[in-house]
């Protein structure tokens, strides 16, 4: 399903109880990006973070933060 908020943000995806709950790509106002697994309605699982910076973080979310391994790619590049 898709779920547009007034501000301008998205959610595609699997829904389960009204909540986010599977796979799914939320797309905030401000451009940022999360592609990856949710559990109701948090960031949960393996996914992709992607902030309007620029800055990404790929690897593991438990309950809406980062969590455990991943890689984080500041704006410059590094890692």
């Amino acid at each position: 399903g898709t779920f547009m908020w007034p501000n301008g943000s998205k959610y595609e995806g699997e829904y389960s109880e009204n909540l986010r709950n599977g796979e799914g790509t939320q797309v905030w106002s401000d451009g940022s990006t999360y592609t990856g697994c949710f559990i109701n309605d948090m960031r949960h699982g393996q996914g992709c973070m992607q902030w309007s910076n620029i800055e990404t973080y790929e690897g593991t979310f438990f309950k809406d933060r980062r969590h455990g391994k991943g890689t984080y790619k500041w704006a410059d590049g590094s890692s």
